[in-house]
């Protein structure tokens, strides 16, 4: 167990950098990022290159970790997610770049793999043994999308003032709400609100309805399923006291719910977290 949390906590931190090196950098440089991850997933066994970025050594100390204690399903199933989330950062830096703002169905779509919600679930599933037939049942998928979604939301609820502060508020499903419906921060942050309440509810419904594979199998999707709720709830608490997005004021935050907007960041490639 407890090596299982502490994969956990690396993941989060590989999540993190890999963020920064990538906030701005354009498509080309997020795509060399991207090819040089994968390639550190895929051969966690070989040394990496002289004068490569620390971002591969990061990477594939990582994944050293957590082949030893992730069933092969959920492993195959990381390297796929994961894939899914560097190479969606090539489209959310291609955007920056070229100052587009997608439309919200679009952008949630995209979101869900810039976030890195699929791959995070690899956390969820250390240390049990769930066969493909199993994730991949309609049911399941349903609530892993209902997770993930749930994860964007409030994501991007809490980082959005770091990101306009630093220019990058443009993938950010507040600024897309604003930018679609012509609507004002503050209504845009009432239907955020609302649609995350119905996230919630569909994904408390559905975790009602699932079915059986056969009490054994069950007894192990029940506790995935149920760390999978844990994990919505961590991460709204997490948010609040990482320090990340609020820095000491998280707490206050939390309980106030009022937030200052942050100047725009003066320092060229700065973001607020840098500085």
């Amino acid at each position: 167990m407890l090596n299982c949390l502490r994969i956990s906590c690396d993941l989060m931190v590989l999540f993190f950098i890999y963020d920064e090196f990538t906030d701005n950098a354009d498509g080309d440089g997020v795509r060399a990022y991207a090819k040089l991850v994968m390639d550190a997933l895929q051969n966690p066994h070989m040394k990496r290159p002289e004068g490569e970025s620390k971002l591969g050594e990061i990477t594939r100390q990582f994944w050293l970790g957590a082949i030893t204690v992730a069933s092969e399903p959920a492993q195959r199933r990381f390297i796929a997610s994961f894939a899914s989330f560097v190479y969606g950062v090539i489209d959310e830096a291609s955007d920056r770049t070229r100052g587009h703002v997608r439309g919200i169905t679009d952008f949630l779509e995209l979101r869900r793999r810039t976030a890195g919600t699929y791959a995070s679930f690899f956390s969820v599933e250390l240390g049990l043994d769930i066969p493909d037939e199993v994730m991949e049942h309609p049911a399941l998928e349903s609530l892993l999308s209902l997770a993930a979604d749930s994860t964007v939301l409030t994501n991007d609820l809490y980082s959005f003032n770091n990101e306009q502060a630093a220019g990058h508020g443009g993938h950010n499903i507040i600024t897309v709400v604003m930018n679609e419906k012509g609507v004002n921060l503050d209504s845009a942050l009432k239907w955020v609100g609302d649609y995350h309440e119905q996230v919630l509810s569909r994904f408390k419904a559905q975790r009602h309805r699932l079915p059986s594979w056969g009490l054994d199998m069950d007894v192990v999707v029940n506790t995935f399923v149920e760390r999978l709720a844990y994990w919505i709830r961590g991460h709204d608490c997490w948010s609040f006291e990482s320090g990340r997005y609020f820095g000491l004021k998280g707490p206050e935050i939390k309980k106030q719910r009022l937030v200052t907007l942050l100047p725009r960041v003066a320092q060229p490639g700065g973001t607020p977290m840098m500085i």
